[in-house]
């Protein structure tokens, strides 16, 4: 009887730790794209400023607040949810939004993310937007040697 509480205390941990990391990574794109957001919402449209990420000129400042929600909740802090966001929405913000979030997540130095990410297609994304994406983060030395090899 104590393995089975034991086991189910260690799954409730774990499940805890990757919500929580799901949402420092969904903080971290939710401050990217409030940076975006700051640039393209500028009289000239961010024209003056260009902004780190080279795709931020192909979204619009209401696709980024939508797709990463700002009320949040603990679903919407999910990379299952921000799926959803990019791939459930128009057909035609689908490629920008996804490039632009791929991007940060390599930035952010979650690449295996990212890769998945660039390559996943509308029907890929399906089963994604029950697991979300895997969240191990490369280090610094990793992108320098090229990680994953």
């Amino acid at each position: 009887m104590t393995d089975v509480k034991l086991g189910r205390r260690d799954r409730r941990k774990a499940e805890a730790v990757q919500r929580q990391a799901e949402g420092a990574v969904i903080d971290d794109l939710r401050h990217a794209a409030l940076r975006a957001i700051h640039l393209l919402e500028q009289p000239d449209g961010g024209r003056g400023e260009e902004d780190m990420n080279p795709h931020t000129k192909d979204v619009t400042a209401y696709s980024l607040a939508s797709m990463l929600s700002f009320a949040s909740t603990r679903e919407q802090d999910s990379t299952a949810h921000l799926l959803h966001m990019i791939f459930g929405g128009k057909p035609e913000r689908v490629e920008s939004r996804r490039r632009w979030v791929a991007w940060e997540l390599n930035r952010l130095g979650y690449a295996e993310a990212s890769r998945i990410l660039s390559d996943m297609t509308r029907e890929d994304s399906l089963s994604y937007m029950q697991l979300g994406l895997p969240l191990t983060r490369t280090t610094s030395d990793q992108l320098r040697q090229g990680w994953p090899g």
